[in-house]
């Protein structure tokens, strides 16, 4: 169903996302996470962590100072516990300065990380604009390369469209959300054993490397011992 305005698809009822939580729905084949403040402001991010794919929509949300004149509204992922700003997606770190003393913590900004969908409520209905522009830290766990690895792995990624029912919209997104968090977890997996690989591999490398740096320089002093020795038996006689 469409509101007024063709560009936003109607994805559930305000009754489906807990005050002070999200929950998890999909457009087409994204998956996207819609949150409600304490404060009764409702947000719209993708549903995977830009990290490493982890279950925003399972995260808890929480104020954070430090980033412009106001508290921010901020996702804390329950995998790794990395920090998104529900308002622009930026990526949040609490940062030390190591040349001012005493230390002293301050929040700051990755910059945009994770994107951000626009969202308006109509009666109890909540309707979603999704974002297609330029490339995005987050845009990976909804591109065909992701889809191309979770089915390497034998699990497989399943997507409804939204329902007009609340039950059937409640029972759509608990599938996808088991899903996705298996599917996160094994390319998150993938992801780190390609990095131990790489890493063991230039390990090696600079090991032989050692190995034959050591083996040249032996070969050489032997060599430079017989000349000086000659040199003292000419001298001798």
């Amino acid at each position: 169903k469409m509101s007024s305005d063709n560009d936003y698809v109607r994805v559930c009822s305000t009754s489906e996302i807990p005050i002070g939580g999200g929950t998890r729905k999909t457009i087409g084949t994204r998956e996207i996470a819609i949150f409600r403040t304490n404060r009764g402001k409702f947000y719209c991010l993708d549903a995977h962590c830009y990290h490493a794919g982890g279950p925003l929509e399972m995260g808890t949300i929480v104020d954070i100072e430090g980033l412009g004149d106001h508290s921010r509204p901020c996702v804390v992922c329950p995998w790794h516990a990395y920090k998104i700003a529900l308002d622009t997606g930026e990526g949040v770190y609490e940062g030390i300065d190591p040349f001012t003393k005493p230390y002293k913590k301050k929040v700051k900004s990755k910059g945009v990380q994770q994107r951000t969908h626009k969202i308006k409520i109509e009666g109890n209905n909540v309707y979603v604009s999704l974002s297609t522009e330029g490339q995005i830290e987050s845009d990976y766990y909804s591109s065909d390369r992701f889809k191309e690895i979770m089915t390497g792995q034998g699990i497989t990624i399943s997507f409804s469209q939204p329902d007009e029912k609340n039950t059937s919209s409640s029972s759509s997104s608990t599938t996808n959300t088991d899903n996705s968090t298996n599917s996160s977890s094994s390319a998150s997996s993938t992801t780190e054993e390609t990095k131990t690989n790489q890493n063991n591999s230039e390990q090696q490398q600079s090991e032989q490397q050692q190995s034959e740096q050591k083996q040249s320089e032996q070969k050489q002093q032997p060599q430079q011992s017989t000349t000086t020795t000659n040199q003292n038996v000419k001298t001798e006689k």
